[in-house]
């Protein structure tokens, strides 16, 4: 009789470290592990950073008057879903363009894969 091997275990694209197979985030830095994940032992074949967006691109859409009111830094990060509660509420009466701002700026804000801005 023949073992089935289960599922291989999975590297972090950005930590490095190994996850058991089905895990949706790294233990050790929180990264999303279901968009990115590869085999452990294989090479990375993605190449995180040609998917990471603009951390000053981001902060100069979140700081252009109408442009950071609506959202639309949400919606270059590909976070659509807030980006439009952003546009239809301005800003969150511009207290969310506000706290995105400081977010974006300390370097905190991440895309919609849990990757940071680079």
């Amino acid at each position: 009789m023949s073992v089935v091997p289960g599922p291989p275990p999975v590297v972090c694209p950005i930590c490095r470290t190994e996850a058991p197979p089905r895990k949706l985030a790294c233990m050790k830095c929180g990264t999303r592990l279901d968009v990115f994940a590869a085999p452990a032992g294989s090479p990375s074949g993605t190449n995180i950073s040609e998917h990471q967006k603009s951390k000053l691109v981001a902060i100069l859409l979140c700081c252009l008057g109408f442009v950071g009111i609506a959202g639309m830094h949400r919606f270059y990060t590909e976070k659509n879903s807030t980006g439009l509660a952003m546009l239809l509420t301005f800003g969150g009466l511009f207290v969310w363009t506000w706290y995105d701002l400081r977010v974006l700026i300390e370097g905190d804000f991440v895309d919609d894969r849990g990757l940071p801005l680079r």
